[in-house]
């Protein structure tokens, strides 16, 4: 599966190492952001060591490789961003 870059975060402080490998900068992102990206975006995939615990989003684990992880989030459907 292709994943479009620019739908690729990094939780907070970020690491710089991932923009390297990636060879564009993934930008790093608050958790309290996510739920308000997400209704922007649509979906987006996210790096971190833990998943986000918040009742509005839904996280599917798509690759974990030592302490980092790669999830794809989108919304519940039950839940509206304002």
């Amino acid at each position: 599966a292709t994943i479009h870059h620019a739908l690729v975060y990094q939780a907070m402080p970020g690491d710089g190492a991932y923009s390297y490998y990636a060879k564009q900068i993934i930008v790093p992102i608050k958790d309290i952001n996510l739920a308000e990206l997400i209704g922007q975006k649509g979906e987006i995939f996210w790096i971190t060591e833990t998943p986000p615990i918040n009742n509005q989003i839904k996280s599917e684990l798509i690759k974990k490789i030592d302490d980092a992880a790669l999830y794809r989030l989108s919304l519940n459907a039950t839940s509206v961003v304002n």
